[in-house]
């Protein structure tokens, strides 16, 4: 009877025996009774209370513990459903997404040199003194409302990207362009080229609508999340930036105008091109020297800039006319990482072709000076060399600001071509362009 030995006995009777027997058969509280009994004859009130409390801490003991055993099992149950079910495999996804982000953004080891060699330029901020409302262009993160993301990839031998700052209602410019200049069917063999029209949002449901259907139909359009604007052209070029740097890599050059130009592609190909093929880190231009552009500061101008910015300065620094400038791609992202880090200023050729490539190490400019911006000057201009061989007409780019004087100005820069080269163009073209797929 050695389980019974946890205090001394007394002596028992055959019947008492008996009843000890019987307990044995009771549940467990019958049997911890009658040991609490026994204890306290013999021990007292001393060592009942310790037994009691012996017995009551090691009863915690073992519920504590179980219930910490069952919730570890319900907590792995609700581990594999949530895998199973995905919630927690996108927020897992997610927060790895963010983290991969955030050390792309700021860890150089993702940087090549060149762009690890773009850095900010403090004293930009005291000069251009950006609004805290727009500190830096809001297209460096914006997203796109639409894009035809294979709009260069699909293209093999892509020369040429022509990027073009358009107004929203401007449809039948950009019509001129598809039909003229842009379209390069009427010069396929000299080269390939794409349009992208860039424009923001509009505030007129019918008018989006409209310019929708417009995208559906060309697939040549890249409208960004921001209000189109006069003063928010700056946001439409760095997207513009943004945009090649993503989408676009495989273009040899990239040719930035406006919708109300008209540009002789048969000259830019046999006699521009040609010149800075193997080059690299290029901008052709109208060149704007340092010191040779005044700030405006009449407020009745069209391009009045307050005092706030540019402070103390009457003077621009060097910058490109944007009406045509040439850009060898291989700079895109350059310029596009600088302008996350040049304060926002509203006139856009003074920050997206003066500015911002100032961050660029070894950027070169090349003078543009064959441009006549007057079309009835530009197409006498035509008219008169077609007529009398003699006569010059070296324009390349010249302007328009209707869809049939852009036309206009296309036969006479074709005619002038056939009489200088002398080659059969086979200008029966398509009188529309291919639909962009």
């Amino acid at each position: 009877m050695t389980r019974l030995k946890i205090c001394s006995m007394p002596s028992h009777t055959k019947t008492q025996w008996a009843k000890l027997k019987r307990r044995w058969t009771f549940s467990g509280p019958d049997l911890l009774g009658y040991l609490l009994k026994m204890c306290r004859h013999s021990l007292g009130k001393i060592a009942t209370v310790a037994v009691i409390t012996s017995i009551l801490s090691l009863v915690f003991i073992l519920n504590y513990t179980e219930n910490i055993q069952r919730g570890i099992a319900q907590r792995k149950n609700l581990d594999i459903k949530q895998v199973l079910n995905g919630p927690y495999v996108v927020a897992r996804s997610l927060i790895q997404n963010v983290t991969t982000t955030m050390v792309a953004q700021y860890t150089s080891t993702t940087l090549s040199p060149e762009l690890m060699a773009i850095t900010p330029q403090p004293e930009l901020n005291r000069l251009i003194n950006a609004s805290s409302k727009a500190k830096y262009p809001v297209t460096i993160n914006g997203k796109y409302v639409f894009e035809n993301p294979q709009l260069c990839s699909s293209v093999a031998n892509l020369s040429v990207l022509i990027i073009v700052h358009t107004a929203p209602d401007h449809f039948d410019m950009r019509l001129a362009i598809r039909r003229t200049w842009g379209n390069d069917t009427f010069y396929r063999k000299m080269g390939v080229a794409r349009v992208l029209f860039l424009l923001g949002q509009v505030g007129d449901s019918a008018l989006q609508m409209k310019i929708e259907a417009e995208f559906k139909e060309y697939r040549d359009m890249l409208q960004g999340d921001f209000r189109d604007s006069y003063r928010n052209l700056t946001h439409k070029g760095v997207m513009g930036f943004k945009w090649i740097t993503e989408r676009c890599r495989n273009a040899k050059f990239i040719l930035k105008t406006d919708d109300d130009i008209v540009i002789n592609m048969f000259i830019l190909f046999n006699r521009v091109l040609p010149k800075f093929e193997n080059k690299t880190k290029q901008i052709v231009c109208n060149h704007i020297p340092a010191n040779a552009m005044p700030i405006i500061r009449d407020k009745n101008n069209k391009w009045y800039v307050s005092e706030n910015h540019f402070r103390g300065k009457n003077v621009y620094p060097e910058y490109c006319s944007g009406f045509m400038v040439l850009l060898t791609n291989d700079v895109i992202p350059s310029i596009f990482r600088a302008a996350t880090m040049t304060p926002f200023f509203w006139v856009d050729d003074v920050y997206l072709y003066g500015l911002a490539p100032s961050h660029v190490p070894g950027i070169k400019y090349n003078s543009l000076t064959e441009h006549i911006l007057i079309w009835q000057n530009a197409l006498s201009c035509y008219r008169n060399m077609t007529a009398n061989l003699n006569n010059k007409c070296d324009y390349l780019v010249t302007g328009s600001k209707r869809l049939r004087e852009s036309e206009e100005t296309w036969v006479e820069m074709m005619k002038q071509f056939e009489h200088r080269i002398g080659t059969d163009l086979s200008l029966r073209a398509k009188t529309h362009p291919d639909k962009r797929a």
